[in-house]
């Protein structure tokens, strides 16, 4: 009889590490979704914020951040680089931006080595050269605004 019980105590056994990279995959998603409110967009970025740069310098565990600088910065630069009075403009709130920076900033300073940081940069660059388009103004203020979104952080 006991053994049988064993069995369904483990099978509710969770793995939070696994659950918490679907939902920070789901936060990440929501950034460049046009479906998500400006206030949807913000909740999900101070989520972001608040879960994934270490609190202590001294946990030497900066997988959240490597994570999110792998699955998500592009979209984080996305939203950085919105222009607010451009037609395709995401919903954004008077926040939306400079919370994006200060995320920028944050995973950023929560990288612990030279590889990671210039891996972090590496992405910047390819992301913001990829929007700029001497044909496409509009493609080219994006990259302008990103530029300034990174460098607008604490």
């Amino acid at each position: 009889g006991k053994k049988d019980e064993h069995g369904k105590e483990d099978a509710l056994v969770l793995d939070p590490k696994k659950d918490l990279k679907k939902i920070t995959m789901h936060l990440l998603d929501m950034l460049p979704s046009k479906k998500v409110s400006g206030r949807g967009r913000d909740h999900a970025l101070n989520l972001l914020n608040k879960n994934v740069p270490r609190e202590d310098q001294r946990d030497h565990d900066n997988t959240r951040t490597l994570f999110v600088v792998d699955n998500g910065l592009k979209k984080i630069l996305k939203i950085a680089g919105q222009i607010p009075d451009m037609p395709n403009c995401l919903p954004l709130t008077e926040n939306t931006q400079l919370t994006a920076s200060v995320l920028l900033n944050k995973l950023y300073d929560d990288l612990r080595c030279d590889p990671e940081r210039d891996n972090f940069r590496q992405i910047c660059e390819e992301y913001i050269q990829s929007k700029i388009d001497p044909q496409d103004m509009d493609k080219t203020l994006h990259a302008i605004q990103v530029v300034s979104g990174i460098l607008q952080g604490p």
